[in-house]
C-alpha cells in the first residue's frame, strides 16, 4: 500500500509556499514561490520522485502556518519542537539533519563544525551532500550552515539563503 502525503499551500509575504506531512510528521516544505502555479510546479516536481499518494488539506494537525508568517515577517521562530519525517534518508543524513534542526535561530555554523559535532571529523563535504537533501528548507535550517570562507551553497539559490540569513540576523540585532 502507497503511504498517503497530505499538504497544504500557504501564501506568504514573500509567495506560495506548500508544506506537506505524513503521519510520523512534517515531511516536505517548498520555499515560497512568486505564483501559486510555480510552488504547485516545484512540488510536483519533488513528488514524482516519492512515490506516495499526494491528498490536499485545507487544514493540517501542526498549526504551522503562524509561525510561517511570523518567520517571514521577521520574527524569531523556532522549528525544531515541530515532528518532522525523515523517512528514506540514511542514518547519516538523518544525523546531519537532526543537528541541524537544534541549531539555534540566527546562529550559523560550518560543514566541517558539523562533521565533527556529530563524530565524523574528516566527512565536511558528505555533510554538504545530506544537507542538500534536505526536504525542510527553513524548517531544518540547512541556510545557517556556511563554507569557511564563503556562504557555501544551497540546494533552493543563493537568493534564499541570503533572504533567511537576513531575516534572521537583521531580528537577532533588533
Amino acid at each position: 500500500m502507497t503511504e498517503r502525503v497530505f499538504f497544504q499551500e500557504i501564501e506568504t509575504r514573500f509567495g506560495w509556499s506548500i508544506f506537506s506531512w505524513n503521519d510520523t510528521g512534517l515531511f516536505s516544505f517548498i520555499l515560497p514561490q512568486r505564483t501559486q502555479e510555480e510552488a504547485r510546479a516545484r512540488f510536483e516536481k519533488q513528488c514524482r520522485a516519492w512515490g506516495k499518494h499526494l491528498e490536499r488539506k485545507t487544514a493540517n494537525p501542526f498549526g504551522i502556518e503562524e509561525d510561517l508568517g511570523a518567520y517571514f515577517a521577521g520574527r524569531e521562530v523556532h522549528f525544531s519542537f515541530y515532528p518532522f519525517s525523515l523517512e528514506g534518508y540514511t542514518p547519516f543524513t538523518r544525523q546531519v539533519l537532526e543537528y541541524i534542526a537544534s541549531l539555534p535561530y540566527g546562529v550559523l555554523t560550518n560543514y566541517g563544525a558539523i562533521a565533527r559535532a556529530i563524530g565524523h571529523p574528516h566527512s565536511f563535504r558528505a555533510v554538504g551532500r545530506a544537507l542538500g537533501r534536505n526536504r525542510l528548507p527553513l524548517l531544518i535550517p540547512c541556510h545557517r550552515v556556511i563554507a569557511r570562507e564563503s556562504l557555501g551553497g544551497y540546494g533552493e539559490g543563493l537568493r534564499y539563503k541570503v533572504l533567511l540569513l537576513s531575516l534572521e540576523l537583521h531580528s537577532a540585532r533588533a
